[in-house]
């Protein structure tokens, strides 16, 4: 090509690059990017964030006040313990939780029955009742309130904390919780000295 002025272009050829087997190739620049790939990326991304919020909240120790509703549920292992063991026995746990023993790991299980449950795992591996409270409404159905409103009183177990122990609070009832769930699931409470 040749402009006006009499100036000629020259065609601008690739520029060969080797590899190092000795095969030429050419190097081509790519800036377009993949949106089914970036899609991806996000999908996965938001799945991780809430897998950890969930494993979080399963493995926060339980303050003064803490609530667990029916359904709910707590593990020293979080969400580890949805894992098949033939999974669990090849991950180096010791380094990916090492609170986490899961041959040992404990569960607080507030079931849709209305029944505390804590559970522990025998010498054999297999996860036994260690103790159980029940409210004093755990037959009953949602109660909805008297003023018309849509909100639902809910079974719940709120912990507390007394003097010498811990206990829940279900339907009214206390119960003392035993010292090994207490000490499994509860925050330690820091007594400084003046």
């Amino acid at each position: 090509m040749q402009f006006e002025n009499g100036t000629k272009l020259s065609k601008i050829s690739e520029v060969p690059s080797r590899r190092s087997n000795g095969v030429s190739s050419t190097k081509k620049t790519s800036s377009s990017f993949s949106l089914p790939t970036m899609i991806l990326g996000v999908i996965l991304s938001l799945i991780v964030y809430y897998a950890l919020r969930v494993h979080a909240r399963l493995t926060r120790p339980l303050e003064p006040g803490s609530i667990l509703l029916r359904g709910q549920w707590k593990s020293q292992c979080g969400m580890f313990v949805l894992l098949p063991k033939q999974l669990l026995n090849r991950l180096p746990m010791e380094r990916i939780l090492p609170s986490c023993n899961t041959s040992t790991s404990s569960m607080l299980e507030f079931g849709l029955d209305g029944t505390l449950r804590y559970f522990t795992k025998g010498l054999d591996g297999r996860r036994k009742e260690a103790w159980s409270a029940v409210g004093g409404t755990a037959g009953e159905e949602l109660k909805c309130s008297q003023e018309g409103d849509d909100q639902c009183l809910v079974n719940e177990a709120i912990f507390k904390e007394g003097i010498y122990n811990w206990y829940v609070v279900m339907g009214g009832t206390r119960h003392a919780l035993s010292s090994d769930l207490a000490r499994d699931f509860m925050a330690l409470k820091i007594i400084r000295e003046r």
